[in-house]
């Protein structure tokens, strides 16, 4: 996976001024983590479903960082050891309970999981539920089968609350 095809992507979106994306450790795998100087009208599910139809999955970026504008070296290139390191998810506390139906939907469909623990903490990533590097294919799969299509993409590193959100956003509900 080259960085820099990520990168030409993203900033083919017409709000977006500059990207780059770095791989980043993330539990017993790698993620992809995006730093993007956009307007700030654009979300996160907005430039993840951007970047999943452009990318193949294992390509969109997991992570967001929000930055006015990317830092250089005196010669203009990116300077990609200023990059801040990304902020860890909230983890604990009511913040990572489930509140709505669909967050509880989700967390019900990834507990079931082969060899997975009951999920109950919106801040988990998908390969701790699925135990495996084809987790997320899999994870996709069940929620095409619950959910029915579009689904969103899943990608190692995407969060039971982040998949709840790109479903909210797609107008899916529980049923």
């Amino acid at each position: 996976m080259e960085p820099g095809e990520v990168e030409a992507a993203l900033q083919r979106h017409p709000r977006v001024r500059e990207a780059a994306v770095v791989p980043a450790p993330a539990g017993d795998h790698m993620r992809l983590v995006a730093y993007v100087a956009a307007d700030p009208s654009v979300g996160d599910a907005e430039l993840t479903a951007f970047a999943g139809s452009r990318l193949p999955a294992h390509m969109v970026p997991s992570l967001w960082v929000r930055l006015p504008h990317l830092p250089r070296t005196r010669n203009g290139k990116l300077n990609r050891a200023a990059l801040p390191p990304p902020a860890p998810p909230a983890r604990g506390g009511a913040s990572a309970a489930p509140r709505t139906p669909l967050q509880h939907a989700v967390l019900d469909l990834l507990g079931s999981l082969p060899g997975a623990a009951p999920a109950a903490d919106l801040t988990a990533e998908v390969p701790a539920w699925a135990g495996s590097r084809y987790g997320p294919a899999l994870v996709t799969a069940l929620l095409r089968d619950r959910f029915g299509d579009p689904v969103p993409h899943v990608s190692a590193g995407h969060t039971a609350r982040r998949i709840a959100a790109e479903l909210r956003r797609l107008g899916i509900h529980p049923q």
